[in-house]
């Protein structure tokens, strides 16, 4: 027997982006999570597990989000104006 592996892709909105401050993080996955933020030099500057995170006094540039959960992980650009 063949069997056919599905992989799931969960939903996710980062939003805003570009952004000023707070950027949220809506996606389907409600279990664990972990988001690494790394600068444009992918120096690791923050990590969290909220569903959101606060730039407010990070300077502007360009960032890299890891968002990653129990079986997915996912990376995103992030502008900071």
């Amino acid at each position: 027997t063949n069997m056919e592996m599905q992989t799931f892709e969960p939903e996710m909105l980062i939003y805003p982006n570009p952004t000023n401050g707070l950027v949220y993080f809506n996606t389907n996955v409600t279990q664990y999570r972990e988001i690494s933020l790394f600068n444009s030099n992918g120096e690791l500057v923050l990590v969290s597990n909220e569903e959101h995170i606060d730039l407010s006094s990070f300077p502007k540039g360009l960032y890299f989000v890891k968002y990653r959960s129990n079986n997915f992980v996912k990376t995103f650009k992030l502008i900071k104006e």
